[in-house]
């Protein structure tokens, strides 16, 4: 064992909002560069294979997550002079910077393959803040707090969301400036965090040995525990969820189509920008959904246990889906918003909250922490890399086309750009059926959290 556990005080308001800063980051960062900016890339850049391209540019932000139980186990052994975590946050803010930089230069000067490379720098840059990030509240945060802390990183979380939902959505920023309000909010939280955090300088450590390294990506029940499930509940949650990350294609060419040459809430907005503007407005009301839930949950769950919350989540998204498989009027699609977003907010409140209950070490919290973010990894590569393909063949067959329509346009070569201006459209067949995955995945997430002993 590396430290001892020691007795912490109870961080005030003020404190906590300070600790858990960098979640506006990430809820600004993760929140719109799925659902807005790598769509609209893509619309841009790749017009030929757009749910294909879609899913593994987001692959690539799934696979950055790989880093994250590297880094926990470098963290929890760090001896720096600014304690175990800050050095990880620091650093991986600098790298997140660059990628961020590279982004913007790339889509500016239309190169499709630098801009992935860049993409995938920019989130291994924020994954390694984020495990420092994750490793510190468990150092820091008293553990009849932690549902309240975990709560606050909801919100701020959602706040972030919102924010970027509003201003590349209804304010009509271009997507090109999205990199310089991801730059500035990360360099500002990241200060924010670091400064507010003060670790006790680990004077000592265990050798870093490379085989241990290979063993921090091991998780099974034999070894973790209820960590090990917690882990596997993630996973398919966030495959439950990548569903909406083809929620602009779906506005386009299912829902607006029906809406009428005036949908609600649409008047001065060019129509070339609706699937834009309403995905922003559906993720603005979501996120909204998530304020309202986040804190009281955070709180109650510090009384009752997190499951009842999760089971709350799970279903409220299978609702969600289920009424979105319909193809409801633009207005129900805007109402149910805000039910998913009270549904995902409760699942993300307690979410971080039960991974540290549940932590087979809570002194060398870092590592196993970032094996609960390779969860998300898991779920948020394999969720886009079954649905984009699911999507990509069965909408084009539900349009008549053929299989020689499918495999010319499709997933051959998705990185490759391409200058042909119209645009690939979908049938809704195609979003019934990952929609249908959507709630089936969800549905797997409530079923393993009846074998978590831990409430």
């Amino acid at each position: 064992m590396i430290l001892e556990p020691v007795d912490r005080p109870a961080p005030s308001l003020p404190q906590l909002l300070a600790y858990t800063s960098f979640s506006l980051t990430a809820g600004l960062t993760f929140g719109s560069m799925g659902l807005i900016v790598l769509p609209a890339e893509v619309l841009r850049m790749w017009p030929e294979t757009q749910a294909a391209t879609l899913g593994v540019l987001l692959a690539l932000t799934g696979i950055s997550q790989l880093i994250a139980p590297a880094v926990g186990y470098l963290s929890d052994r760090c001896t720096h002079s600014l304690g175990r975590r800050r050095p990880y946050l620091l650093a991986g803010g600098a790298v997140a910077l660059l990628g961020l930089l590279g982004m913007r230069a790339a889509r500016d000067a239309a190169l499709p393959k630098t801009y992935a490379a860049s993409l995938l720098v920019c989130m291994l840059g924020m994954n390694c803040s984020y495990a420092g990030f994750t490793g510190l509240l468990p150092d820091l945060v008293p553990e009849h707090m932690m549902g309240k802390a975990s709560g606050l990183m909801a919100v701020l979380n959602a706040v972030g969301a919102a924010l970027s939902f509003f201003l590349l959505g209804f304010a009509g920023i271009d997507v090109r400036y999205a990199y310089s309000l991801y730059g500035a909010a990360l360099i500002a939280t990241v200060g924010v965090t670091a400064a507010a955090a003060k670790e006790a300088h680990l004077r000592k450590a265990c050798p870093v040995i490379g085989a241990e390294i290979l063993r921090s990506f091991y998780v099974s029940v034999a070894t973790h525990g209820d960590f090990a499930r917690v882990f596997w509940i993630r996973c398919t949650y966030y495959m439950g969820i990548s569903v909406l990350s083809f929620m602009i294609l779906f506005l386009r060419d299912v829902i607006l189509p029906i809406s009428g040459e005036n949908p609600i809430f649409g008047n001065g907005v060019d129509s070339s920008r609706w699937p834009t503007y309403y995905t922003s407005m559906i993720a603005l009301i979501g996120q909204l959904g998530a304020v309202s839930i986040a804190v009281p949950v955070g709180r109650l769950s510090d009384r009752n246990g997190r499951k009842p919350y999760i089971y709350l989540a799970c279903g409220m998204m299978v609702l969600v889906y289920l009424i979105f498989a319909f193809s409801p009027p633009l207005p129900v699609i805007l109402a149910i918003a805000f039910v998913y977003g009270m549904g995902n907010g409760s699942f993300l409140t307690v979410d971080y909250a039960l991974a540290v209950d549940t932590l087979p070490d809570k002194v060398n919290a870092a590592q196993d922490l970032g094996l609960w973010g390779v969860a998300a990894f898991i779920g948020s590569s394999f969720g886009p890399l079954i649905l984009g393909p699911l999507l990509h063949v069965i909408g084009i067959l539900s349009l008549g086309g053929g299989l020689g329509d499918v495999f010319g346009k499709t997933i051959i070569a998705p990185i490759h750009g391409n200058a042909a201006s119209h645009e690939l459209q979908y049938g809704a067949p195609g979003y019934r059926a990952i929609l249908f995955m959507g709630m089936v995945f969800v549905s797997i997430t409530a079923y393993m959290l009846k074998f978590v002993n831990k409430r």
